[in-house]
């Protein structure tokens, strides 16, 4: 099987604008209205309502890993993070590194992504385990293939194989690169914020760069790309919410 990181062309992502430019004006329009009503609500009640959409993504991105959060352990990791920029050591550690990691994304909405912010998301999202040896804050590095498979033991079926851990650092810095240089300006027309988002969202898992916490971080670049397109957080969240850090 040829996969696609193998196709001659790769990486030239083509799409047909009339495709998507329904569907994008219809996501900026939505999340305008979402940030303007925001707006509107009282300082105690517009940051509750951050807190709880912010939740409810915290959950909704671990539960398509297959893992089940603690509602309170998310919470509680949120509102530490905001009130003091820290969690208490004894919190849940996968509920802490979800909440690090949304929170983190927002504070960096407007920053361009580099190999030490994806690596610092990665450990977000991949908390430290004892007696694993899945490496974290770094791309892969592992000889073996790497390869998204199901099946019984002994007789699996491949759905997928990476690029060779050899050619991961090459591969992400084109990716890299390419995101960044993408980034709307004022000077260039932009790439449509869902277009950008998807390419960088399929391009990205394509390498599928990490040992672990790939899903996660690759919806946490979706997540980026489109407050770039936005020019503010989802949710018409702002640097106010943080207390101005």
């Amino acid at each position: 099987m040829t996969w696609i990181w193998q196709q001659p062309d790769w990486p030239q992502f083509r799409y047909d604008p009339q495709c998507y430019r329904e569907g994008a004006n219809t996501f900026h329009r939505c999340a305008e209205r979402v940030a303007g009503r925001f707006e509107t609500l009282p300082s105690a009640i517009r940051n509750e309502a951050l807190v709880a959409l912010m939740q409810s993504e915290a959950l909704s991105t671990s539960a398509i890993e297959g893992e089940s959060l603690d509602h309170h352990s998310v919470r509680s990791s949120l509102l530490s993070l905001i009130a003091s920029d820290s969690i208490p050591e004894n919190t849940d550690q996968k509920a802490a590194g979800a909440a690090l990691l949304l929170i983190d994304v927002r504070k960096n909405w407007n920053q361009p992504l580099s190999d030490e912010l994806l690596g610092r998301w990665q450990s977000m999202a991949v908390p430290d385990q004892r007696y694993t040896l899945i490496t974290r804050g770094a791309y892969r590095h592992d000889p073996s293939a790497m390869q998204i498979v199901s099946g019984p033991y002994g007789r699996p079926t491949v759905h997928y194989e990476a690029p060779p851990s050899s050619d991961v650092p090459k591969e992400m810095a084109q990716f890299i690169d390419w995101y960044n240089q993408s980034k709307p300006t004022k000077e260039q027309k932009p790439l449509a914020g869902l277009v950008r988002a998807g390419i960088a969202h399929l391009w990205f898992e394509a390498i599928h760069p990490f040992d672990d916490g790939n899903g996660r971080v690759g919806r946490a670049i979706s997540d980026h790309a489109l407050s770039q397109s936005l020019g503010y957080p989802p949710h018409g969240m702002s640097g106010n919410f943080y207390g101005g850090r």
